[in-house]
């Protein structure tokens, strides 16, 4: 087992903290630091995105303890969660399926809806296509060159 995870991965073994520094061009927090003039999701984006979370895990526990609506608590809490992480798949939508099923919140059930249909339409093959038909291309920014170099480290 050993052997195949060094053929595998080289020394390079995947963990969290490489993942963590990983950006997803199209993604959500790149496009909101390129639009705020942050430059993408840099540090300094990142950092906000982390206050912003913290604020948001903050209000819905208060919030939670106050009306005993845990699903939708949970589920606004998560939705916070993949809105602020700067490498997202799509499959992190299974996260907060349970929630928005659960919850009697439609405003919830929009904001899923919305972030699924989003990260479809970004992770679809031609995606990069269609941005850059709109001359849309965050992936030809300096972050998005600098990620590209680390993320070829990590794979080559």
């Amino acid at each position: 087992m050993a052997a195949s995870t060094y053929v595998a991965f080289g020394l390079n073994l995947p963990n969290i903290g490489q993942q963590q520094s990983l950006i997803v061009p199209d993604g959500i927090p790149n496009l909101v630091g390129l639009a705020l003039g942050f430059g993408g999701a840099t540090s300094d984006m990142q950092t906000v995105l982390k206050l912003l979370l913290v604020a948001v895990i903050a209000v819905s526990t208060i919030w939670t303890w106050r009306t005993r609506r845990w699903r939708v608590g949970c589920g606004w809490v998560t939705l916070a969660l993949v809105l602020t992480l700067t490498w997202t798949l799509p499959w992190y939508i299974a996260w907060l399926l349970p929630f928005a099923a659960l919850a009697r919140s439609r405003v919830l059930r929009v904001a899923v809806a919305l972030l699924a249909v989003y990260t479809y339409l970004v992770f679809m093959p031609y995606s990069s296509e269609v941005l850059g038909f709109l001359h849309v291309n965050p992936a030809n920014t300096n972050l998005a060159r600098q990620e590209q170099t680390y993320m070829n480290s990590l794979l080559f």
